[in-house]
């Protein structure tokens, strides 16, 4: 409770991340995708990850990591148009969107004084029309 006051975070965000964290373990398990030699019991009946569990090896490979992220969203993907601006978007249902300018990406100005890649690709939470089409809640 301390530290969720100290960072402006909700106590009750927190219990219920907690609460889906454990559903998930609990699912992930039933279905044989975790071990249980990968899980100990925290908290009276609610199970975490070990901190060597065997599922974790492959969590440090990015490029996989944000393959399986692209599999599980593939409408909420939008590719960066290599022609426009940093900000222009193109995603399934739009060919030039742009980065709503709530979102963290939109900030973000492309480095002048050396080549850097750029990402390609970002998710997005939700598309909006305003005075153009935007793409609110976007992370590279």
């Amino acid at each position: 409770r301390e530290w969720a006051s100290a960072n402006f975070v909700s106590i009750n965000a927190v219990n219920a991340v907690s609460s889906v964290r454990w559903q998930l373990i609990n699912e992930l398990q039933s279905l044989g995708l975790v071990p249980q030699s990968d899980l100990i019991k925290s908290r009276g009946r609610k199970k975490e990850f070990r901190y060597d569990a065997s599922v974790n090896r492959n969590a440090s490979i990015d490029s996989l990591v944000s393959a399986v992220w692209a599999v599980g969203v593939p409408d909420n993907l939008a590719a960066r148009r290599q022609l426009g601006n940093f900000g222009t978007l193109r995603s399934k249902t739009e060919n030039h969107a742009g980065l709503h300018p709530s979102s963290v990406a939109f900030h973000r100005k492309p480095p002048k004084e050396r080549k850097v890649n750029l990402p390609l690709w970002f998710f997005y939470r939700e598309m909006v029309l305003s005075s153009q089409v935007f793409l609110r809640g976007c992370t590279a």
